[in-house]
């Protein structure tokens, strides 16, 4: 942030820098936004783990964004927790079974 302010005037000043700036904003919060919704697309792990294969790495045709793009939103494990805070019981809203964690997050 520093940075741009230090070169807020002179990106404002010339139109097709303006431009190509809002342009790569707008990217760069889309990103954001896949990686807080839709991460982990499996990407890491299918086909095969990015540790044994680093070639995985520079391949454009499955990148992990484009993957959790596909994949689409996932449910969030705050949700579990927020529910079980506020059944108001004083008992989880699942019980210490992983399978309900697990069903949950799956929809099911």
């Amino acid at each position: 942030m520093i940075f741009m302010a230090l070169a807020w005037d002179a990106v404002f000043k010339k139109i097709s820098v303006k431009y190509i700036f809002i342009f790569l904003a707008i990217c760069s919060i889309f990103i954001q936004v896949v990686g807080a919704f839709c991460y982990p697309g499996g990407w890491n792990s299918v086909p095969v783990s990015v540790d044994l294969d680093h070639s995985r790495v520079w391949d454009w045709k499955d990148t992990q964004i484009l993957r959790c793009i596909k994949g689409g939103p996932r449910k969030a494990w705050f949700i579990w927790f927020i529910k079980s805070s506020l059944k108001g019981d004083g008992e989880p809203y699942f019980e210490k079974d992983s399978s309900q964690f697990k069903n949950f997050l799956q929809g099911s």
